[in-house]
């Protein structure tokens, strides 16, 4: 009968589970061709080295790039995205916005099924740590939450996530920092609570070396692993962590201590590659780290205190300000998940007073709050990034790694309340009643994430030009002109590189075979126009002086448009 439960419970967690990814993919892939409008300047860098990969079959694990305008900021990025997104150019179209797209898209949802395994492991380790515990259950303040469901409910918050939606429908390649994190998390922490399985820990090596291939902000990850680890051992050496799979023989230190340097050799093979790129390119590595510190400002301790204060603030009062991040000055969370956050972090801030007043007190048998301790680090640490840097605060594409503690936090909460009142409830009033009620917070949740996404942001006003629009008609444009007219494209910003993606004209060879020549800002223009017949030309900004300019050496008829205009000699 014991049995026959296990397996119904297993099959309704795998149903909801595919219920939660189901939620995910709508909400990642759906409209995608659409929304966002265009493309954006960081999403056409992508797009360009994925292009120059695929034309010369250099693949790299750093890329940078060389655009055709001189400017301060550097495109210099980890490879992993950029040659994932070799496959979805190759598939569906080297110019195309949605092929970039839905390498996130595809990412984003993957997180989610990441999150949830991660989050169960995470729960089910910590577990071990307490004093009193049930079967598949965690004890938080005396309270007894279900492992699966608070796993279940985190995976659930991160599908419908606005924050996460966001960032997964753009082809930033900050999108892998939670998804490489959540499985490197994962196999940690399953290796950790069985404790004698090798191949646990060469995986959570390999996908903790994975977060260096991703994104600057996600070389912090380590220092998390470490605390994670750090933890462990401490538990094992006051005897108060248990194994929990009765299958595996004691874990002792001795044990551990071998394993861990397993998980470390791991780890070490797969940076390797990026390492040895940045010890013979130091400058890659700390140039943008540099350029971004708030250690170059005089006053940083109270710099460091005031943006640590304002990104702790984008959760519940007021977040990001730049529109292709955010809602304008949004807190990251809806409502009801912040307060449940707030409510979350307040339950492992009490746990761990009362551990330090335990431990003041020299009071014997306390247990050690593995899951509390971790979180409030995981969750510090990842805002680090952010809080850490110069620039505007907050920035939810630095601190985007922080949306993982930060919903297990809100389910944490949540789950706590739910747990609360139904105790609280006379015996004869109906649990379906409550049941039924929490459906419909969770469909109000899924509601007002899909309305702030597809509704408000999607309606924000200038959306459009965050994501050149007018270089995408620009380009539609010169892409349908007869192959046999020059496009003359002059360009004025960095901005270009957008034109460049959806043209594919980044490389020599390819503008040669596609007639577009490049006129260059603050440069002589030494061409004879009577010399190609016919041909276009295309300024890619309107400005009165550059009009000037080329109505005295441009022969031709010049062309109005409601979008763009340009000068013609057919």
């Amino acid at each position: 009968m014991a049995e026959s439960t296990i397996i119904k419970d297993g099959q309704i967690t795998c149903l909801l589970l595919c219920a939660i990814l189901i939620i995910a993919l709508f909400f990642r892939f759906y409209a995608l061709s659409e929304l966002p409008p265009t493309i954006a300047i960081d999403e056409a860098v992508n797009g360009i080295k994925a292009q120059e990969a695929l034309s010369t079959g250099d693949y790299k694990f750093f890329y940078s790039i060389n655009p055709l305008v001189e400017m301060n900021e550097t495109f210099a990025h980890e490879g992993l995205y950029i040659n994932l997104l070799t496959l979805s150019l190759s598939a569906f179209g080297r110019t195309s916005p949605w092929a970039v797209r839905m390498v996130s898209a595809l990412i984003g949802v993957i997180t989610v099924l990441g999150f949830f395994l991660a989050v169960r492991e995470l729960l089910s380790w910590s577990a071990g740590f307490k004093s009193r515990e049930e079967d598949g259950k965690i004890i938080i303040l005396s309270r007894s939450l279900d492992i699966t469901h608070l796993a279940l409910l985190s995976a659930f918050l991160l599908a419908v996530s606005f924050w996460h939606v966001l960032f997964s429908r753009i082809g930033f390649h900050a999108i892998l920092t939670p998804c490489t994190t959540t499985f490197a998390f994962y196999f940690l922490f399953r290796a950790l609570r069985r404790g004698t399985r090798p191949t646990d820990f060469i995986a959570g090596g390999f996908f903790l070396g994975l977060v260096f291939h991703t994104y600057l902000s996600n070389r912090v990850v380590p220092f998390i692993a470490l605390a994670a680890m750090g933890i462990a051992l401490t538990g094992m050496l006051t005897k108060k962590a248990e194994n929990r799979d009765t299958e595996e023989p004691p874990v002792t230190p001795a044990r551990y201590i071998k394993c861990s340097a397993v998980y470390w050799l791991s780890w070490l093979v797969t940076v390797s590659p990026i390492l040895h790129y940045f010890y013979t390119h130091p400058g890659d590595f700390f140039h943008r780290a540099k350029a971004l510190s708030i250690y170059e400002e005089m006053s940083w301790p109270v710099v460091l205190l005031k943006n640590f204060l304002i990104t702790l603030g984008q959760f519940n009062f007021r977040g990001d300000e730049f529109l292709r991040h955010n809602i304008p000055g949004a807190p990251e969370l809806l409502w009801p998940v912040g307060i449940f956050f707030i409510i979350g972090l307040a339950i492992c801030l009490l746990r761990l007073l009362c551990f330090t007043g335990n431990l003041i007190s020299r009071r014997k048998g306390v247990a050690i709050p593995a899951l509390e301790l971790f979180l409030l680090i995981w969750f510090i640490v990842t805002l680090a990034p952010a809080f850490l840097s110069s620039g505007p605060h907050p920035h939810a594409h630095r601190g985007l790694n922080a949306v993982l503690p930060a919903l297990l936090l809100s389910a944490i909460g949540a789950l706590s309340i739910y747990e609360m009142i139904k105790e609280k409830l006379h015996p004869g009033t109906p649990r379906k009643a409550l049941a039924l009620i929490s459906i419909i917070v969770l469909l109000a949740i899924g509601v007002g994430e899909y309305k702030r996404y597809f509704h408000d942001w999607a309606g924000s006003e200038g959306l459009n030009a965050h994501f050149n629009d007018n270089y995408f008609k620009i380009a539609a444009f010169v892409n349908g002109l007869p192959p046999e007219v020059t496009k003359f494209i002059v360009v004025d910003t960095h901005f270009s590189m957008s034109f460049q993606f959806l043209t594919d004209t980044y490389i020599e060879n390819t503008r040669e075979e596609k007639r577009i020549v490049y006129i260059l800002p603050n440069k002589p223009v030494n061409i004879d126009f009577m010399n190609f017949r016919p041909y276009v030309v295309v300024p890619l900004l309107r400005k009165p002086e550059l009009y000037k300019t080329l109505k005295e050496i441009v022969p031709g008829r010049f062309v109005p448009g409601d979008d763009f205009d340009y000068f013609t000699n057919y």
